[in-house]
């Protein structure tokens, strides 16, 4: 009687603990990777007449528009304990290692206001617009793989300052942030680039630096948050008319 007893106790306490893993919260998926390569174009017209070459940053109103793409991968263990990784219709549960591959691409309009002080060797610029970002992430483990594209469109705001070495070379700092709200899901894209800039030319402009760029899309309860950061060299060829 008294092993009935301890058996049948034995067996709710499993399915109460088997009850609550189920319920555990999905775990974040977190995808760091250096050394990402993040190249870019990016077409701008000025909106006010100034002298000299469209290569050369002046004071000035302008529109850019511009696209970028980078990719990274990293892995991630589960133990015993976390929660399930939740993507594309897939569960993927503790105890195991989680390989992910990333690609952003990212694509804004963007309005530019441009000011330089003294003998306009330094100026500083606002940006302000709109955005989609695309991000395409896999998750593989031994036995099971799945993909999920998240798009979503919305604004972006910047800042950044310039420092005119001389006409038509320049050394910039940008900071850009992108933030979208569904209701499933708000997602912000946030990017701190650093670069040196050549003109080639009247229109032509080639530019070169470092970036981090960080993803984070924060999402309903069933499905998995995700982090992604990239940092590495860009480069960026630049029409400027």
């Amino acid at each position: 009687m008294k092993r009935s007893i301890i058996g049948a106790l034995g067996a709710l306490v499993g399915l109460t603990l088997a009850g609550c893993a189920t319920t555990l919260p999905p775990t974040t998926i977190a995808v760091t990777d250096s050394g990402v390569f993040q190249p870019s174009v990016r077409v701008g017209w000025s909106i006010s007449k100034v002298p000299g070459a469209p290569s050369d940053p002046q004071s000035s109103h302008g529109i850019e528009i511009g696209a970028m793409r980078a990719s990274g991968d990293d892995t991630q263990s589960l133990a015993a304990g976390q929660g399930p990784v939740r993507i594309g219709g897939t569960t993927f549960n503790p105890g195991q290692t989680l390989r992910y591959e990333a690609d952003l691409t990212y694509y804004d309009v963007t309005y530019r206001f441009r000011r330089f002080f003294g003998d306009g060797s330094f100026g500083i610029e606002a940006l302000a617009g709109l955005a989609q970002a695309i991000l395409d992430l896999t998750v593989s483990s031994a036995t099971q793989r799945a993909s999920e594209s998240l798009s979503t469109t919305g604004f972006q705001l910047g800042v950044g300052g310039i420092w005119r070495l001389r006409p038509g070379t320049s050394l910039q700092a940008r900071y850009t942030r992108f933030g979208s709200s569904k209701y499933y899901e708000d997602t912000t894209v946030s990017s701190l680039e650093f670069s040196a800039a050549q003109a080639l030319g009247h229109n032509l402009v080639v530019r070169g630096g470092y970036a981090y760029t960080k993803v984070y899309s924060e999402r309903v309860d069933f499905f998995a948050d995700i982090k992604v950061k990239l940092s590495g060299p860009t480069l960026r060829l630049e029409l400027q008319f």
